[in-house]
């Protein structure tokens, strides 16, 4: 009998002793049958859970669903409401949502495989010499996905600062709640100091952007003065492309640019050749006011709130 003869439930209890998401890979790529087997709903969700290629869960899937998540997110006010509900519940209700609105795919899994062992990987390892001495390599690669998830789920804030949208971006009030119950940190929620030892994510991803940041804005800005007004505020959006700033770093090219980030210097370019001035933004820790200016500037406004909280039920 032939392996595609076989009844569906019996194929995929042979995949799941496949060791490899490679060696999954190399069957769905055999033929149509085998690759509607491999991408089975039921099977794709265990593998990711699973496999420690795509560690650490849930963080990893969340990523690739991210963007999805933020369209879904902003397209409705009630939306919204949901989206924000499942952030007070933590990483792991904020995928499920996700999946909800787009279940994972076998696509999923694929460009999450060629993105760790592309990006995130080799960054990280890149990384981790030039991070705190208690750091772990685990910390490192933890807060690049942080990185990408951040850019990817509040891209329509981000982009805001160069185009005009049809769509209001997600508020506020929601990325510093993402802050708060989704890259736990003793110093921006009191709760997490009873937690040993204490979670250090948001002081990890603090660490690891400034690494970021800074080979950025070597590879884009370069040693030219003076420089362009368009280009401070193109560097300050390529920035937070997600994994196009990431992957800008690992480049062997100096001068090449991925066309996300080309795309956005355009933009910038333009509007300031049309008489548009960048937006001046005032530092202000009340959830609902004030522009979006950086990651760095969210987290240390949510650990402001967090501190003024705290004094707060001290006093009371």
């Amino acid at each position: 009998m032939h392996l595609l003869d076989l009844p569906t439930e019996v194929l995929l209890l042979i995949l799941s002793y496949f060791e490899t998401f490679r060696d999954l890979y190399c069957l769905a790529i055999t033929c149509r049958t085998s690759f509607s087997v491999v991408s089975f709903p039921g099977h794709i969700l265990h593998l990711a859970h699973s496999s420690t290629e795509f560690q650490p869960y849930p963080h990893l899937l969340l990523a690739t669903k991210s963007r999805s998540l933020a369209d879904w997110a902003v397209s409705e006010i009630s939306h919204r409401a949901q989206l924000l509900n499942a952030i007070e519940g933590g990483c792991e209700a904020v995928l499920q949502l996700g999946l909800e609105k787009s279940p994972l795919t076998f696509e999923d899994l694929c460009n999450i495989h060629r993105t760790r062992i592309n990006v995130i990987d080799p960054l990280s390892e890149a990384l981790y010499p030039q991070c705190r001495p208690e750091a772990r390599t685990d910390d490192v690669m933890l807060a690049l996905i942080n990185f990408w998830i951040y850019c990817d789920l509040f891209h329509h804030t981000i982009s805001s600062s160069y185009s005009i949208l049809t769509v209001a971006p997600l508020s506020n009030e929601t990325r510093l709640a993402w802050l708060r119950f989704c890259i736990p940190d003793a110093v921006c929620n009191p709760q997490y100091k009873v937690v040993r030892p204490y979670p250090t994510q948001q002081q990890s991803l603090t660490e690891v952007i400034r690494h970021v940041w800074r080979d950025v804005c070597e590879r884009l800005t370069g040693k030219d003065n003076p420089k362009p007004a368009w280009v401070g505020w193109w560097v300050r959006c390529a920035l937070h492309a997600g994994i196009p700033t990431l992957s800008l770093i690992n480049s062997k090219d100096a001068k090449a640019i991925p066309p996300e980030i080309k795309a956005v210097e355009e933009q910038a370019r333009q509007m300031i050749q049309g008489g548009v001035e960048p937006d001046v933004v005032e530092y202000t820790f009340k959830a609902e006011t004030g522009s979006w200016l950086s990651l760095y500037r969210d987290i240390m406004w949510s650990q402001s709130l967090a501190h003024e909280m705290e004094k707060r039920s001290i006093i009371m």
